[in-house]
């Protein structure tokens, strides 16, 4: 049976935090693409591009670097005994059924869209922030050279917490749909079409200032799932206005994917927070990023054979201006000395060699005219 993940995000925005937005409040619905291969390919949503394009904007603006400290995603859904000891309350979140993943993967989403020069992410977590004084404070001095030592300008800790996975359904066979609500604290949800059964996942997420161990702000995200659907709306609120697009989508994901879900959307939402000062709209506008422009990229990627994906990326590359060698299906030095330029004036930390493409052909894929590139490929065809 197909399957239509929805997502619905109510924000609690939360002022004196010195980096966040105090004016607007968030609202997503959005769909998760489960693609199965049996070959390797980068994990996403249909909120990637948005979030690539976020990443795209930060990373040419003129912000400092900010470290970025991810506490862990618990599971606050497991029941733990009211007079239980801390630790085993705590062992029991740290090891239910959805705190399997979470931290790594806000990490590796971070990661893939941002510059290491605008988000600095440890490779594991100061031992010194286990430090806290009988108030929950750190040490300033610490925490300064902390700073300083990683060239960041600010300090932030990012918290999740599972709150909600319902395991019946809770919406009988019906249609209908969801009204807006504008304000400091409105919420929207806009849904089409006939559900048969839905569930709903829910992810709290908190943002820290380090310094003084203060909630900044917070917000919880709802991702429900329904049985039978046929369209889907992405929306992203801008003080009293918002932007959104809708699409057409039949997909099937589990549990896991939709945590993923989750995660990227709270990333969306942690960007937008922290970088109050960008303006993102360009990202969410109706001609903006299309939510479905990775899984197609990854279809044509599948849909080539290795002669012919290479072809392709001598072609999109010559496009870009980083190929001047010959077109053909050979895998030689010119073309590594191609992606590496390319990964060079993009950013990019980790290397493409033969044996990991297949990202790289999707990020480049979605910056061509990809007809002209099918038509090019048909003339060289031609002509070998």
């Amino acid at each position: 049976m197909q399957k239509q993940r929805s997502i619905f995000i109510g924000t609690v925005c939360l002022s004196g935090f010195f980096l966040l937005a105090n004016s607007g409040c968030s609202n997503v619905n959005s769909s998760m693409s489960n693609i199965t291969a049996e070959t390797p390919h980068p994990a996403s949503t249909n909120l990637t591009e948005t979030l690539k394009c976020m990443g795209r904007e930060i990373n040419k603006s003129e912000t400092p670097a900010i470290l970025l400290l991810v506490d862990d995603f618990y599971d606050g859904t497991v029941p733990v005994v009211p007079d239980s000891k801390i630790l085993t309350g705590r062992y029991a979140r740290e090891n239910g059924p959805l705190a399997d993943s979470g931290k790594y993967d806000f990490e590796a989403i971070i990661r893939r869209s941002l510059s290491h020069k605008k988000m600095v992410i440890p490779y594991s977590m100061p031992v010194g922030l286990a430090d806290e004084n009988k108030f929950g404070m750190l040490d300033p001095i610490y925490m300064r050279d902390m700073t300083k030592m990683y060239g960041a300008s600010a300090a932030i800790r990012v918290k999740g917490v599972y709150t909600q996975n319902d395991s019946s359904d809770y919406m009988n066979k019906g249609s209908g749909s969801g009204a807006e609500t504008t304000g400091s604290h409105g919420q929207a949800e806009i849904e089409y079409g006939i559900s048969r059964a839905s569930r709903s996942l829910s992810l709290a997420v908190y943002l820290g200032d380090a310094f003084k161990n203060t909630v900044g702000a917070a917000t919880t995200l709802t991702l429900n799932s329904y049985t039978e659907s046929d369209k889907f709306s992405v929306g992203f609120g801008y003080g009293e206005g918002s932007m959104s697009f809708a699409a057409q989508s039949k997909l099937k994901e589990g549990l896991h994917g939709a945590q993923r879900t989750l995660i990227e959307a709270a990333v969306l939402w942690t960007l937008r927070g922290i970088y109050k000062q960008i303006d993102f709209s360009p990202c969410f506008a109706v001609d903006g990023p299309n939510p479905d422009a990775t899984v197609s990229a990854y279809q044509k990627w599948l849909a080539l054979d290795e002669h012919e994906r290479i072809k392709y990326l001598k072609l999109m590359l010559k496009e870009l201006n980083h190929y001047n060698g010959k077109i053909d299906k050979k895998y030689d030095a010119d073309l590594q000395r191609a992606i590496t330029s390319y990964e060079t004036e993009n950013d990019m930390l980790i290397p493409h060699t033969r044996s990991n493409l297949g990202d790289l052909f999707i990020q480049i894929y979605m910056k061509v005219d990809t007809d002209k590139i099918e038509k090019l490929s048909k003339q060289r065809d031609e002509l070998l």
